[in-house]
């Protein structure tokens, strides 16, 4: 008999960043790496260092250390696939290169084309220790893992639905499963989503309560249908009735209960009635397997917002124990009841007292009438994810980035020659900019930065505008680029740069403006940003101020229009001297360029948190 494998998952409409994802899921599956231990720029380069090797499920077996990066090669008319996935893979072995990497290397990418054939990688990393894992191998380990789907149900958007829930299965549960199906693709696992499942893992049970974009309904309904794709049957109950009447506790069964408390208010008699219903039959217990575990699932999830993923095969040997999970999902109880019910007068507020009393208890209510029924359970009301999340200290702040030059600006010397005001006399719209004496070009240089740069800055809360997008484009001109910042009102920004002196020259400079009009009322904000500035770079890359440049590692500009013509605080940085063989070593290398970023983060911080 013939066995026809299944077609790959469709990759491509997950997106960069749920791609990356995936690829930081099945690394904690297979090797313990946690998601927090990759490092990478906000779209490519995302790469881990494993010092043990890799042997991943399925997969070729790698010694140690072995360098892993998650690909994406997007899907554009303009470049072909295969171009897109070459240029990547160049990337990645010019990185490897400029770190003596002599490790193996493993690429996971949502398209391989040729490099599927491991012979091909071999030739193009001049190792055999260099594999790329495409669609084929990542399908497989999603198939193969029930933890991974539950973690990521936009998962289940990718393929049909019958490679995973099985016919039975399907045909005894009433989940509207082509809703939830249709849900999976634009679902993000959220805070929430996480802390439900462990808490379903925890305590078989649990209330949702929260605002509407919270999202309850879409999190129970992809709970339940993650859990379907590993044999448990689904049902969707508005009564505590319907519960009773479908609950059998010789089978793995999640019920989801919509609008349990109410619609569109919270109402205490619905949600007493979940608590006063109780039937005197008991829940039967999980059979025995032949093999001595128990029929229960396997560990849901814990309680972190990427969840760690155990195996989807380790059940470990359990005592017997019921297998329904509900899932309650109630209107607003956070701050107590609806605003009908929180007017100013005494009798409405004695209303609202006894609703939120009442919602206090009813949850409370319906977990010890089910453990009448011998169904251990817990209780844990979700909030809003947005109440969850920590302060971060740039929440608010909006910081401009301007990575000099472009990529292909030499290949139109028209357009990057003509002539602009630049505030205080005539300049050309741009410049190429400089290079190494190897080639590397300044213009990749202040793009790599400042996309690391951008990455950091939005962890730490800030909205970030970039003057381009990408590394393969002409221009804008620097009049273009000042707007760009300007038009945004950013509260400070960065002009990235790297110098092309004396080839016996080293170091670092900050470019300020000096007044000429339109900056007038930024000077002295850019100058104290320029303090804090030098003072972090030099302290975490230990690259050295200038010796050709300024005085100190400062000097002052009046020809520059991205300075002239600024409204918001902002200096340029040559970030080093790309003539230099001892700053050109360190330039080139993606550990520096994300220690420039670093600096670039903590001095922004600490000048936007030093003003308030």
């Amino acid at each position: 008999m013939t066995i026809v494998a299944p077609e790959p998952l469709a990759f491509d409409e997950l997106g960069w960043r749920q791609f990356f994802d995936l690829c930081a899921a099945v690394f904690e599956l297979d090797a313990g790496v946690e998601a927090k231990s990759w490092v990478g720029n906000e779209v490519h380069e995302w790469h881990v260092t494993v010092p043990a090797g890799v042997e991943p499920a399925g997969g070729p077996a790698l010694p140690g250390p072995c360098y892993v990066r998650s690909v994406w090669v997007p899907d554009r008319p303009q470049v072909s696939k295969s171009a897109a996935l070459e240029r990547e893979l160049s990337d990645a072995r010019e990185a490897l290169a400029s770190e003596e990497w002599t490790g193996s290397v493993m690429v996971l990418t949502n398209y391989a084309g040729v490099f599927a054939d491991r012979s091909r990688v071999a030739e193009f990393f001049d190792s055999e220790q260099a594999v790329v894992l495409g669609p084929g191998w990542l399908s497989g380990r999603v198939d193969g893992s029930a933890a991974l789907r539950r973690s990521m149900p936009s998962l289940l958007g990718l393929g049909d639905l019958d490679r995973w829930v099985a016919a039975e299965a399907r045909g005894r549960s009433t989940l509207d499963i082509g809703a939830a199906r249709a849900l999976s693709p634009v679902f993000v696992p959220t805070r929430a989503y996480a802390r439900a499942l462990a808490v379903l893992e925890a305590h078989r049970f649990a209330v949702l309560t929260g605002p509407p974009e919270m999202g309850k309904t879409a999190i129970a309904r992809m709970i339940a249908l993650a859990l379907m794709t590993d044999g448990w049957e689904a049902f969707e109950c508005t009564t505590p009735e319907a519960v009773v009447r479908a609950f059998d506790g010789g089978r793995r069964q999640v019920f989801v209960a919509d609008d349990a408390f109410g619609s569109t208010e919270f109402r205490p008699e619905a949600a007493e009635r979940w608590a006063r219903k109780r039937s005197g039959s008991r829940a039967r217990s999980p059979t025995r397997r032949s093999d001595g575990t128990s029929s229960g699932c396997s560990r849901i999830c814990r309680d972190r917002y990427r969840p760690r993923m155990p195996s989807h095969s380790d059940h470990a040997p359990r005592s017997p124990r019921p297998l329904a999970a509900i899932v309650l999902v109630g209107a607003v109880i956070a701050g107590g009841c609806s605003s009908s019910a929180s007017s100013s007068s005494a009798s409405s507020s004695s209303t609202a007292s006894t609703a939120v009393s009442a919602a206090r208890r009813a949850p409370r209510r319906t977990a010890a009438a089910i453990r009448h029924r011998s169904i251990p359970v817990g209780l844990v009301r979700e909030r809003s994810v947005r109440s969850t999340l920590p302060a971060r200290p740039l929440a608010g702040k909006v910081v401009g980035i301007d990575p000099g030059h472009n990529g292909r600006s030499y290949t139109d010397p028209s357009f990057i020659n003509h002539i602009i005001w630049n505030g205080h006399n005539r300049e050309t719209c741009d410049t190429t900019g400089t290079s190494t004496d190897a080639g590397y070009t300044e213009a990749r240089f202040n793009f790599n930065v400042a996309t690391y740069l951008a990455a950091d800055l939005r962890a730490e809360g800030a909205k970030v505008v970039l003057t381009r997008k990408n590394n393969n484009g002409i221009g804008p001109c620097v009049t273009t680029r000042a707007a760009i910042i300007n038009r945004a009102h950013a509260n400070v920004a960065i002009d990235i740069h790297a110098d092309g002196g004396p080839a016996d020259g080293r170091g670092f400079a900050i470019l300020e403006p000096v007044a000429d009009g339109p900056n007038d009322r930024v000077i002295g904000a850019s100058k104290k940003f320029g303090h804090d500035l030098l003072e972090r770079y030099r302290a975490v890359t230990k690259m050295p101020v200038s010796t050709y440049d300024g005085v100190g590692g400062i000097t002052f500009r009046d020809d520059l229009a991205g300075l002239n013509l600024t409204t918001v605080p902002k200096v340029l940085i040559e970030c080093g001297n790309m003539r230099n063989a001892t700053d050109a070593a360190l330039l080139i290398r993606s550990s520096f360029q994300k220690l420039a970023a670093k600096a670039f983060t903590e001095a922004i911080t600490q000048y936007l948190t030093a003003r308030g």
